[in-house]
């Protein structure tokens, strides 16, 4: 009971805090999906501009496979937020 009552005011307390958190790290995914955006257009630009065509391919089907992983990987990060989490609880009498 004492951990409901302590979870509902940390809640209430911090609520402002945990949105804080969860805006920044939103915003750092968005920048690091901006980032990957930006660097896998300018390799994809410079890999059909250059070499035979099978290699030229080949190179393009790793990007491709690199890409994926990158989204998939932003996607998890994603899913992740910030939580509270109880430490240490002491009753002083």
């Amino acid at each position: 009971m004492a951990f409901a009552a302590i979870e509902a005011l940390a809640q209430e307390h911090y609520r402002d805090l945990y949105l804080e958190m969860r805006q920044r790290h939103l915003r750092q995914l968005q920048v690091e999906k901006d980032k990957a955006d930006y660097s896998f257009r300018a390799r994809r630009k410079l890999l059909q501009a250059i070499g035979l065509p099978e290699v030229r391919d080949y190179r393009l089907r790793q990007l491709a496979q690199e890409e994926s992983q990158c989204a998939e990987e932003l996607r998890r990060q994603g899913q992740v937020l910030p939580q509270l989490t109880p430490l240490l609880m002491l009753k002083i009498s």
